[in-house]
């Protein structure tokens, strides 16, 4: 059985990982909007 504190760390790893993506798209959307221009 994992321990409470290993999978807390893994959903933080986790979410992390998932931002960390979302702000990537998120900054590439906007390079390529102000490039548009």
């Amino acid at each position: 059985t994992p321990k409470p504190t290993t999978a807390a760390t893994v959903t933080a790893a986790t979410v992390t990982a998932a931002t960390m993506t979302e702000v990537t798209m998120t900054e590439a959307a906007m390079i390529a909007s102000i490039s548009k221009c």
